[in-house]
């Protein structure tokens, strides 16, 4: 019995993670040299809304430093509702921080705002109409950016 439980849970953990897909490269960031991680989201947010926003879905990426230097890789599962993270797909010369980025539509069903999944992640940024917010967990959540 556990083993057919087993099987089923693992088909159906398969089964979802192939239907969300992998994220799509859309296109790469890079920070000027000695910009802040903060200053860099903040700059690059307005872009990865507009493209959202655009072609209603969501986008995200791992922000990759090298010395001074920040850098991500914008990509996309095709949806609005999430998007897959590999926190190892950097820029090339990049090594991953660690720190997430994600945006979120402006559909009426669109979670804007941090989610479980994200608070799974030890730190991330999250972008939306002219918002950039940052959180380190459920209680340190601050806002970078309102415009």
């Amino acid at each position: 019995m556990r083993a057919v439980l087993f099987t089923t849970l693992l088909t159906l953990a398969t089964v979802g993670a192939a239907a969300a897909g992998p994220a799509a490269v859309v296109y790469e960031e890079t920070s000027s040299p000695g910009e802040a991680m903060d200053q860099f989201v903040a700059r690059i947010s307005p872009r990865a809304v507009a493209t959202t926003e655009q072609n209603r879905v969501m986008h995200c990426g791992v922000i990759g430093q090298a010395g001074d230097r920040y850098s991500i890789r914008i990509g996309t599962s095709g949806t609005w509702q999430s998007c897959r993270i590999d926190l190892t797909n950097t820029v090339d010369g990049f090594a991953s921080t660690g720190v997430t980025f994600r945006t979120a539509t402006s559909d009426p069903d669109s979670k804007r705002g941090f989610t479980d999944t994200d608070f799974k992640r030890p730190r991330g940024y999250i972008a939306y109409s002219g918002v950039v917010r940052y959180q380190e967990g459920r209680t340190k959540d601050k806002p970078v950016s309102t415009r």
